[in-house]
């Protein structure tokens, strides 16, 4: 078979073989006129009558989306705690992409928090945690299937305002003895009751203090426990003690116990007077009794 495109003069052989079909290949918006001609081992024949052709025009292949382009990720802003994610649509799509597809995850462990489908190229996500940081990325999908997804984007809310505490927490309340020893006593105590729940900023930590007799206050602890054991007292000897509650805002009113003492110690020296006397009085018993006996 030969094929000539208008203009030119002569014809190009294009197909050559046994068969009565071929496939022939041609370009595209382009006219061409198609013979064919017969031979044996004698020669060839005479050519057919001409078959004009037409091809149309070129068909470009639909192709899954590109993602979408925007700073090559998604553009983030945020205010607060909430942040705002848009994008672009990819250009060269065909067929032009429908639903895109955004993936917020904690950067931390990975884990996806956040999703949203739909046709919008913007986004507002206002569900994430304060102090934490966040990867998004979107992809774009037409009706061949999904993109791949954009270089992530990050961002990182800041934390929360921390709250400013004005009023000092409410004095300790019911502190008392637990456990008296010759050299130690532990005492325990509860914080401050709040009447209207969350009015006053609860305590961080406490102050305790000791005062032998009528003296001065020492301090003997600080900490978050609400018990705590007094060491290296005296036997015998009358304690107060008092205990403050802090926060930011500053000390409570303390929380006091005034007649707490150690216990006094027994003198073993009595203890020795006494057995011989109980003894003797034994030994006398049973002599008086053997001369009744007698």
């Amino acid at each position: 078979g030969k094929k000539k495109r208008p203009g030119c003069t002569t014809a190009a052989e294009v197909w050559t073989g046994p068969g009565t079909t071929c496939k022939v290949k041609a370009a595209a918006e382009t006219r061409y006129e198609l013979t064919v001609l017969a031979h044996n081992a004698v020669g060839h024949g005479a050519p057919s009558p001409p078959l004009l052709v037409t091809t149309p025009a070129s068909q470009a292949t639909p192709v899954a989306p590109k993602a979408p382009m925007a700073l090559g990720a998604p553009h983030v802003t945020m205010k607060g705690s909430h942040v705002t994610a848009s994008w672009l649509a990819p250009k060269d799509a065909v067929p032009p992409a429908r639903l895109f597809h955004l993936e917020v995850a904690c950067s931390r462990d990975g884990k996806v928090v956040e999703t949203y489908s739909g046709a919008a190229t913007m986004r507002e996500i206002t569900t994430l945690a304060p102090g934490q940081s966040y990867t998004l990325r979107v992809a774009a999908q037409n009706d061949v299937g999904q993109g791949p997804w954009s270089t992530p984007a990050h961002a990182t809310i800041k934390p929360a305002a921390e709250k400013k505490v004005k009023t000092p927490p409410l004095a300790p309340r019911e502190l008392e003895l637990e456990k008296a020893s010759k050299t130690s006593l532990r005492v325990r105590w509860l914080p401050g009751e709040d009447a209207e729940e969350g009015a006053v900023a609860p305590p961080v930590s406490y102050k305790l203090e000791v005062a032998e007799g009528s003296g001065s206050y020492e301090a003997a602890y600080t900490g978050t426990d609400t018990q705590f054991t007094i060491m290296k007292l005296k036997p015998s000897q009358r304690y107060r003690v008092r205990v403050h509650a802090f926060n930011k805002a500053g000390a409570s009113p303390p929380c006091e116990h005034e007649a707490l003492r150690t216990l006094t110690p027994v003198d073993r020296r009595w203890h020795r007077t006494l057995g011989y006397i109980f003894t003797s009085l034994i030994i006398i018993i049973i002599m008086y009794w053997l001369l009744i006996a007698e």
